[in-house]
């Protein structure tokens, strides 16, 4: 239900499944001139990744509306280079790169 309501935010059209989806779900009316932020959080697949991307990007109409930002957990070269790529082409907004540290502390003890 919550792809069918997401659907119809970027598509711009009216869908009664998606009014009933967010109804169900508690979700208000978004206005016209909200910016609805998409995030992509990714992990050492690039394949999937692109993917991803060239699905959200292939239906975002307007890009200032609906910027997309991807976070990067891991150091992966190949989900970094699709990142980069997406990013100098203008369609990436921003991406973050987590890497968590080598050495996890646990607390006191």
């Amino acid at each position: 239900a919550a792809a069918v309501a997401a659907s119809s935010v970027v598509g711009g059209g009216g869908n009664s499944t998606a009014g009933a989806a967010a109804a169900t779900l508690g979700a208000k009316p978004v206005g016209q001139d909200e910016q609805i932020p998409v995030l992509i959080i990714t992990h050492a697949r690039a394949q999937y990744l692109r993917r991803a991307l060239d699905s959200v990007f292939r239906f975002r109409r307007q890009a200032d509306r609906f910027p997309v930002f991807a976070s990067q957990d891991g150091d992966d070269r190949d989900v970094a280079k699709v990142l980069e790529e997406h990013v100098q082409k203008g369609l990436l907004y921003r991406f973050f790169r987590f890497t968590p540290p080598k050495e996890l502390v646990s607390g006191p003890g």
